[in-house]
């Protein structure tokens, strides 16, 4: 957990670079255009001169174990099918996932055309980016007193609390404030899913060492790679053809209300809706602390047993 939140550290302060570039990059409107993206990618650029040679210097090389055994893709369906915790999580990260894939593909529209609150989407944002790298220390420390599933579960169901508020904010000036507070909790809520996740996967990665005597952390954490790439792909699609069907057009300047409640219904109710379903697969997640610690036990007494018998020998 603790490697997963130096990680996740490093990756909110980036998205806090690139979402705060429009305030950064000297830009007379502090939106997204050409000049922020210039300026964009010459940060990139400075940035790669200076941290690629220092991970070429300090990162571990590490040892060669063995020459790595190539196994299809139906061969990695097939484990993932017999590995029951792997499945539940991938369900309910999948679930998460999409519901936050519904709100990022809408709340351009919400604040923007909802709210008529065009200048207030940059700050939202950097308000959302500031939540999520503060919350980092904060859920490391819930995590150390609750486990990491139950951790995770907190939060989608944080998340859950905070996006119906939403819905009874008026268009206008008067709902940035309140705005950027409930967007910026949720952010905070959020955070948590970066580090616990990826510290639940290793879990899983051991439980599926213990059973088969071989270790597919590679293969894990590419499936995990690629359901996230789906989860904001569907969620966004969902998301479009679910306002559309309400009749919600974002160029008009009166939707219907029918059109409104669909809107408000897709964007903040839908995705409460997964999130506390998500939050109560892993709530009962079946790898605790406890579980693991024997897991290792395990795992390092059958590592020692192969390091005697190859003395031995």
């Amino acid at each position: 957990s603790r490697i997963f939140t130096f990680r996740s550290f490093a990756y909110y302060f980036g998205s806090l670079l690139f979402l705060g570039s429009p305030f950064l990059g000297g830009a007379g409107s502090h939106t997204f255009n050409a000049e922020v993206l210039q300026f964009n990618a010459r940060l990139v650029a400075v940035l790669f001169l200076i941290s690629v040679p220092l991970a070429l210097r300090f990162a571990p090389h590490g040892r060669v174990c063995g020459s790595a055994v190539r196994i299809g893709l139906w061969s990695i369906v097939g484990e993932l099918r017999r590995n029951l915790p792997m499945l539940r999580f991938l369900l309910s990260y999948s679930i998460s996932g999409i519901s936050l894939g519904v709100f990022l593909a809408l709340s351009y529209i919400y604040v923007v055309n909802y709210l008529r609150l065009p200048e207030a989407f940059p700050v939202i944002l950097v308000g959302y980016a500031v939540a999520n790298l503060v919350a980092v220390p904060p859920w490391l420390w819930i995590i150390r007193r609750i486990g990491r599933h139950r951790a995770w579960a907190v939060g989608v169901f944080l998340d859950a609390l905070f996006y119906p508020p939403l819905a009874f904010l008026s268009p206008g000036p008067a709902s940035f404030l309140p705005a950027l507070i409930l967007i910026g909790c949720s952010g905070f809520a959020d955070a948590v899913s970066r580090v616990a996740s990826d510290a639940i996967l290793g879990d899983i990665v051991d439980y599926a060492e213990l059973k088969t005597g071989k270790s597919r952390t590679a293969n894990y954490y590419a499936v995990k790679s690629l359901v996230t790439k789906t989860n904001v792909a569907i969620g966004g699609g969902l998301a479009f053809l679910s306002i559309g069907w309400f009749g919600f057009d974002p160029m008009r300047t009166v939707n219907t209300p029918h059109a409104v409640h669909g809107f408000l219904f897709t964007l903040l109710i839908v995705p409460s809706i997964l999130y506390v379903l998500a939050g109560i697969l892993m709530w009962r997640f079946p790898i605790n602390q406890r579980r693991q610690n024997l897991i290792r036990r395990r795992l390092e007494a059958r590592a020692s047993r192969e390091a005697d018998r190859i003395e031995r020998a």
